[in-house]
């Protein structure tokens, strides 16, 4: 089971890594411009990071639920 501080860890690693991604960066090679920021869709980051943490808090929500389902036992052998 995930404590608290666990819980926050996983939405503030998510959040992290979406962060690094989340710049312009120009290819070196070939000079194209990738730019994640959207001037026809001012929101957009705002929608971004309201659903990572909804995906964090849904992971979180079902490695906890996982953890209570019993272990299937290991079959035994029966020899024929």
């Amino acid at each position: 089971m995930l404590g608290p501080r666990r819980e926050a860890y996983a939405i503030l690693s998510a959040l992290h890594l979406r962060r690094r991604r989340y710049r312009v960066s120009t290819d070196k090679r070939s000079g194209i411009v990738n730019d994640p920021n959207r001037e026809d869709d001012p929101e957009y980051i705002v929608r971004l990071i309201g659903q990572v943490v909804t995906v964090s808090l849904e992971t979180v929500r079902l490695v906890r639920e996982l953890s209570t389902l019993p272990l299937l036992a290991e079959p035994q052998y029966q020899p024929s």
